[in-house]
């Protein structure tokens, strides 16, 4: 696994998308400590509050491996089984395809976006804040 830290970058699927654009290998991480204009689905603002986890992927489908909105599903699965060893089961929810909810109340967002031959897969994780956001939202620290 290949994984770059930023201090501070715009995003990090833009960050990996350009790192597409240079030929890249697939498994490329970017993680940065501040996102200044992270996104979500639909160019909705991505709260960037210090403390979160902003991470992306850089995915090069191979054939036979499913389109991009299936990817969004395996996504969140795979978010979901990393957050069990902290957090218990009954607590957590999908909410398709791109969020996953604690007690009810946003967690975390996934986006999928297409670049090339490739998809870049981004994270945000509310870990140690939660944004103000038009619906309920959760942190992990909230949570205990």
């Amino acid at each position: 696994m290949n994984l770059i830290h930023l201090d501070s970058v715009g995003s990090t699927n833009d960050y990996v998308a350009e790192q597409v654009r240079l030929g890249a290998p697939d498994g490329l991480w970017v993680r940065a400590d501040v996102q200044t204009a992270g996104r979500g689905r639909h160019g909705r603002n991505w709260m960037a509050e210090p403390g979160n986890l902003f991470i992306s992927t850089l995915i090069r489908p191979q054939p036979g491996e499913g389109t991009l909105p299936q990817l969004s599903f395996v996504a969140a699965l795979a978010l979901d089984d990393a957050l069990r060893p902290w957090v218990p089961a009954e607590r957590l929810a999908i909410k398709w395809p791109n969020d996953l909810l604690l007690d009810g109340a946003k967690l975390s967002g996934i986006l999928l976006e297409g670049c090339g031959n490739a998809v870049v897969a981004g994270f945000g994780v509310n870990l140690q804040a939660r944004p103000e956001l038009d619906r309920p939202t959760m942190s992990l620290k909230d949570a205990g």
